[in-house]
């Protein structure tokens, strides 16, 4: 169905080739930036990286069970480790840095710069773990007392 040298399919081509409707085509166009389709004449040109992204995103909804939300969430993860993949290939002189300041989480603003990204993450989950383990320490104080509550009535 794909044809070499082709920049743009339309709407109907892009639905037999990815295996879906073009109402849902159109619905995942308003759901996730990745696709981005021309509009020429009121008619959606789908390019060969919407034609990927497009793929992508069925896999993850439709084989491994991502919410439309998850599959955000999922893509987004995967353009920021391909563009830090991308940076890492290039030389020193050749990349690009970015202006945005880098979002912090709430460990980072008081943890120590000389920390690694592993480290930090160590540390962020050994909070977790901590922030986990005190609500089920309480959640098993309140169920002892629901327990000596319930053994005291008749």
């Amino acid at each position: 169905m794909l044809k070499k040298g082709k920049k743009y399919y339309k709407i109907g081509e892009i639905s037999q080739i990815i295996g879906v409707e073009p109402h849902v085509l159109r619905f995942w166009e308003k759901e996730f930036r990745q696709i981005q389709p021309r509009r020429v004449s009121r008619r959606r040109l789908y390019r060969e990286q919407d034609l990927k992204a497009l793929k992508r995103i069925k896999e993850l909804l439709y084989v491994e069970g991502y919410t439309i939300a998850g599959a955000k969430r999922r893509l987004e993860q995967e353009l920021s480790e391909k563009e830090a993949k991308k940076g890492a290939d290039l030389p020193d002189s050749q990349k690009v840095s970015s202006d945005r300041p880098e979002k912090s989480t709430p460990l980072s603003r008081h943890s120590d710069d000389s920390l690694s990204s592993s480290q930090s993450r160590a540390a962020v989950s050994a909070k977790k773990d901590q922030a986990f383990s005190s609500m089920l320490e309480d959640i098993k104080e309140e169920l002892l007392a629901i327990k000596s509550i319930l053994d005291r009535t008749p």
